[in-house]
């Protein structure tokens, strides 16, 4: 890897990340191309990208989402943990979202500047909101908070990286890179870092997946080393 291309990566996706904005590895592509006139291969970029949320060279405040971006596309989102995937607008950024074919639509860029300092996650609720039986309900954004004594409970700590599949009408929640067994029929829809409460939250778009009930049973399996979600 050229480490002038790594480094010019790294400092783009941290201009995103300081303006709290979303964004996909080829939002980081187009940018260095436009903005920076560099000649660069997507993969590379994407290489790097990933990397850095895998690795967590990202702030714990961020996570990713697999989104539909039309054709039959899709790509990870980036975003802090208080916004919506749903929200992803790449002309924002200008052009089109991490295509796999075709040619991207570019609009005028605006030039960022290098950050200095550290984005100030906003205050989180510390429990979501639950009713008497014991289910388990959303926040005011309509996130799901997995309660941190069942990720303990497997041993997650701060910074693992926790992916969700979708297995028909359930969410499996698995730490990625460990001991547990993806069910055969499950697809990846997001990834999260855990925070450093040890809490997953799961956005209103990643449990619109199965239904929007408002309330959810959430239940922890050690032995296949699963969190499941049902409505």
């Amino acid at each position: 890897m050229d480490p002038v291309l790594e480094q010019a990566t790294k400092d783009q996706v941290n201009v995103y990340v300081q303006g709290d904005k979303l964004f996909t590895a080829y939002d980081v592509t187009k940018a260095l191309r436009n903005e920076q006139g560099l000649t660069v291969n997507h993969w590379e970029v994407r290489k790097v990208v990933h990397y850095m949320f895998n690795d967590g060279d990202m702030p714990s405040h961020m996570m990713r989402e697999s989104r539909s971006v039309g054709g039959g596309r899709t790509a990870f989102v980036y975003m802090p943990t208080w916004r919506a995937s749903d929200t992803y607008d790449p002309d924002d950024l200008g052009g089109t979202a991490d295509p796999t074919t075709g040619s991207p639509t570019t609009t005028a860029p605006t030039t960022p500047t290098t950050p200095t300092t550290t984005p100030t996650q906003p205050p989180l609720p510390s429990t979501p909101s639950s009713t008497p039986d014991g289910r388990h309900g959303t926040d005011k954004r309509g996130r799901l908070c997995i309660p941190n004594e069942m990720t303990r409970k497997l041993n997650w700590k701060k910074g693992n990286i926790i992916s969700v599949l979708k297995d028909n009408g359930r969410l499996a929640i698995q730490q990625a890179g460990g001991n547990a067994t993806p069910p055969v029929s499950a697809t990846v829809v997001a990834t999260y870092m855990l925070d450093k409460s040890d809490n997953v939250r799961l956005s209103k778009t990643v449990i619109g997946e199965i239904g929007q009930s408002g309330h959810f049973d959430i239940n922890c399996d050690e032995s296949t080393e699963t969190i499941s979600v049902t409505i």
